[in-house]
Formats: structure tokens, C-alpha cells, sequence
């Protein structure tokens, strides 16, 4: 595979107690900032939802913490903002964008690629915390099934859409590092 790298698998434990959370804190995903993906003309992104912990549209704005998120009394943020900063370490470079991103069940993300300045600057992970039998990532003509608790790389700067045929929402936290 040239666009999609599985990366390694993480503690299935730290990922459920983050999953409870965000059961227990539904609001979280009722915020104008993280659902401005979806509701922009033209959008990929209209089936989805997402929590912004850490918003960086320029490498010259990259911090070395996710200071904001630790504010945050809620477990599943400073638990993902931990796992954030661990990918990051990784790969010794600083973060950029980090965010939780939730498909509705019957969901699709449409084709698109990720262009720009922004784009060129970063790789983006995602670390797959529900997921199951029907959510297709497709990447430059190959598709991949991301599970519950493992990470991967994929190419976004190439064509990519998900597609959620099950009956629960797919949830994703997602990384991008500066190169």
C-alpha cells in the first residue's frame, strides 16, 4: 500500500474509558467551531461532526503542547490530547491540528484532497476509537478497514472518502504533525 500505513495498535482499555466519556459528555460535539466543517457550501465533510482540541492552520503557529485541551476537566480531551502528543513524539515533530471527528451511521465523507500550504506542511493520523464492520477509507485507489485502537498514516494531499455502512457512527481522533 503506497497511501495507507497501519502503524500501531493501541491499549484497548485507555480507548473504551475515552469512548464512555464521550458518551457521558454528549454536548461536546454540539460547538459551532467543530461542526464548521460540515456546514460550509460544498463541504466534503456534511455527514460529520467533530470536537476541535487543537487548531493550527500554519507551521509558524505550532505550539509544543496542547495547552487549551488541558484546561479542560474532561477526561476523553486530556486522555486524547495525551495520545496526541505521543504520535506527535513518534515521529519528533511538533503538532498541528488535532481533533475528534465523528461519520454518522449511513454517513459518507466525499472525494476530495487536501491542498494548500497546510497540507504540504503535514501528515495526518488517525487513530480509529469506534469503527466497525462497513466503514471503507479509500485513498488513491485503495481501500482500507481502520478498527477500534489502531493508528495510521494516510495520504491526504491524494483523493480520499470514507464511507460509514454501519449502523453506528464512526469516531476518529485525528493528528496532523508538521514535517
Amino acid at each position: 500500500m503506497n497511501n495507507f500505513q497501519h502503524l500501531h495498535d493501541f491499549s484497548n482499555t485507555t480507548l473504551a474509558y475515552a469512548l464512555n466519556e464521550l458518551r457521558e459528555h454528549a454536548e461536546l460535539w454540539d460547538n459551532p467551531l467543530g461542526n464548521l466543517r460540515a456546514s460550509y457550501p460544498g463541504s466534503a465533510q456534511r455527514d460529520t461532526r467533530a470536537i476541535i482540541m487543537r487548531w493550527c492552520p500554519r507551521p509558524e503557529e505550532s505550539f509544543t503542547s496542547l495547552d487549551l485541551v488541558r484546561l479542560d476537566p474532561w477526561y476523553i480531551l486530556s486522555r486524547c490530547a495525551s495520545l496526541a502528543e505521543y504520535i506527535a513524539r513518534m515521529h519528533g515533530r511538533p503538532l498541528a491540528r488535532v481533533l475528534l471527528a465523528e461519520l454518522r451511521a449511513g454517513g459518507r465523507i466525499t472525494p476530495h484532497i487536501d491542498e494548500g500550504a497546510y497540507a504540504e506542511a503535514t501528515r495526518r493520523y488517525h487513530l480509529a476509537l469506534r469503527a466497525d464492520v462497513g466503514n471503507e477509507f479509500r485513498c488513491g485507489g485503495e481501500t482500507v478497514e481502520m478498527w477500534p485502537n489502531e493508528l495510521w498514516w494516510f495520504d491526504h494531499r491524494q483523493v480520499h472518502e470514507v464511507v460509514n455502512h454501519s449502523e453506528r457512527p464512526r469516531v476518529h481522533l485525528i493528528v496532523d504533525i508538521f514535517l
